[in-house]
């Protein structure tokens, strides 16, 4: 990475996808490497949604907590689930096409100012990715993570992981699990000092 003027970042996140940038950047992976892996796994959650074929939508203005109890309590033979976090008032959720049509109404109907499906046919970050992390965990025993320049906070656990091994599998449960970005922010904002790590 080039460092102008000599300064680094403190510490950096990367909502979903945008956590291999910040490894790349904090030199943890290679640009080559960080190519090949994004790739590779485009390409193994374009696989697993044609046998899980879903969507995701935003819903503004509704708490984590009721919205959670609808995925949860309504219309059990169709999966829906939180896969982002975030702000207090925009939560993502993934799953079955005609399920989050159904949480839309729900949601409408309970005081949800806004719900935006987004343009994407991958129910990304939910137990629907499972086949994709599967098959991503053997892809990455090839791929190489070294300690990063500064701290990059993952999208699971909202830590920082100074290991290889740690980093893939923070990595690897990203897809099935939801991005806490909310929470990954708060952790940037109460850290005003630098890491000495």
């Amino acid at each position: 990475m080039e460092k102008k003027n000599e300064k680094i970042p403190n510490i950096a996140a990367g909502h979903s996808l945008g956590e291999y940038s910040a490894l790349v950047c904090s030199n943890s992976i290679s640009l080559k490497d960080g190519l090949k892996t994004v790739i590779q796994r485009n390409k193994l959650m374009q696989e697993s949604a044609k046998n899980n074929p879903g969507s995701m939508m935003a819903i503004i203005g509704m708490k984590k907590k009721i919205i959670k109890k609808i995925c949860k309590n309504f219309f059990k033979n169709e999966f829906a689930a939180i896969s982002s976090i975030n702000s207090d008032t925009e939560i993502v959720v993934s799953g079955n096409k005609k399920k989050l049509h159904k949480i839309e109404k729900i949601c409408k109907l309970l005081g949800a100012k806004a719900v935006f499906h987004l343009s994407i046919n991958i129910p990304s970050h939910c137990i629907l990715m499972k086949n994709a992390s599967k098959k991503f965990s053997k892809f990455l025993k090839n791929i190489f993570f070294k300690k990063p320049d500064f701290p990059i906070i993952n999208n699971v656990d909202v830590k920082y992981e100074k290991s290889n091994k740690k980093i893939k599998t923070a990595l690897i449960r990203q897809l099935v699990e939801p991005i806490n970005w909310k929470k990954s922010i708060n952790f940037i904002l109460k850290k005003k000092k630098l890491f000495y790590y």
